[in-house]
């Protein structure tokens, strides 16, 4: 006479299968987010270079959204207004106002399904983002500039982000010795207030 499977039997099987779609999709996640990662450094690629482009056409040499005495102009880089300057008549863009690009150069073209909520978002659905830090050497501190991608867990300075670096620019000398920086590690921080650190990164 056939013997009907007992409680115990049927939770080790479920319990099987439960560990054997977990181990399948995270086996298709894979290729999913290294899709995506490759999506991501062709976009920040793109936009990198049509900053430089944008850059050297207006004939600005340091990085963006400071002044000449070292000021920073902190909207830039809360706003995502980096990416409008670079497409200005973009439709998601309507009623932007350039700060830089005054003649409305388009030096790239977003399309629709660069968007989410406004902003020009990653393959995972988050803004990509412009930052500029300062990087001490033993020789002499710089800073630099670059566009990235939070990745797939969407968090900063983590080691999943995907980063293109634009620029890297010593620190200018001081005036009265040139063998010293023109600002101490400090005053760097106070200056250009939205230093980071991406340690992740390095």
């Amino acid at each position: 006479m056939h013997r009907g499977f007992s409680l115990i039997e049927i939770l080790v099987v479920v319990s099987i299968i439960a560990i054997l779609i977990a181990l399948l999709a995270v086996a298709l996640a894979k290729p999913r987010d290294q899709q995506k990662q490759l999506e991501a450094s062709e976009m920040l690629q793109a936009m990198g270079t049509a900053l430089l482009k944008m850059k050297q056409d207006l004939g600005i040499e340091t990085v963006l959204g400071k002044n000449d005495k070292g000021s920073k102009d902190k909207a830039l880089f809360d706003t995502g207004e980096l990416f409008k300057e670079l497409c200005p008549s973009a439709p998601a863009f309507a009623g932007f106002t350039p700060r830089f690009n005054a003649t409305r150069t388009v030096y790239m073209e977003f399309k629709q399904h660069h968007f989410k909520n406004g902003a020009v978002a990653d393959p995972w659905g988050n803004p990509y983002r412009y930052l500029v830090y300062v990087i001490d050497s033993q020789q002499w501190p710089y800073e630099v500039e670059a566009l990235y991608s939070t990745g797939p867990d969407g968090r900063p300075h983590t080691s999943d982000d995907v980063v293109r670096e634009i620029s890297r620019s010593p620190i200018r000398a001081h005036a009265s010795d040139p063998t010293k920086p023109e600002l101490s590690r400090g005053e760097i921080e106070e200056v250009i207030g939205w230093i980071d650190k991406p340690g992740a990164w390095r």
